[in-house]
């Protein structure tokens, strides 16, 4: 009545499993992170409207740009005109099982045009419906050029009427 405590009730929750599950969390993130940044392969992510949500650190070095300027962005303007309708047709894929395609596309970098091969993967959300597409991109122009040139040699070999050899 006068004003001054003379009880107090002081109740305590064991929070220890839960530190553990955050630790163990925090750590799996820091692995994943440091996989993901640091690997010579592009990493993107973007949501079912094709909106950049993610960027790798290499994803941005090779278009020259920050993560800021790509983060919401559609990621197609970066694809070679020629080449938008058959990535597109190959991500409609992704909604079949297994949620996976690949397709190379060219593309437009810092260091001119180059072909990108591209491993994608839907995300799925509870109710089955793509949420998230996370897309892995290997540079493959020197591939490229070499199935080219094999092409114009094969071409070359078909069309002479002469005999032709090839000794060693």
């Amino acid at each position: 009545s006068k004003g001054k405590v003379v009880r107090a009730a002081i109740f305590a929750t064991d929070i220890t499993d839960r530190k553990r599950v955050e630790e163990a969390l925090r750590e799996s993130e820091e692995k994943y992170r440091l996989i993901v940044e640091n690997q010579n392969d592009l990493v993107v992510k973007f949501d079912s409207e094709q909106r950049i949500i993610y960027a790798s650190p290499n994803y941005c070095e090779t278009f020259g740009k920050k993560e800021q300027e790509l983060i919401g962005d559609n990621f197609t303007p970066l694809i070679h005109p020629d080449d938008v309708a058959s990535v597109k047709a190959s991500l409609a894929n992704l909604s079949n099982t297994p949620h996976a395609t690949y397709h190379e596309e060219r593309v437009e970098t810092i260091k001119g045009q180059r072909w990108f091969g591209w491993s994608a993967k839907a995300v799925l959300g509870n109710d089955g419906k793509i949420e998230e597409i996370v897309s892995v991109g290997r540079d493959i122009t020197e591939r490229k050029k070499i199935e080219k040139s094999l092409r114009e040699y094969k071409m070359f070999l078909d069309n002479i009427s002469d005999i032709a050899y090839i000794a060693d």
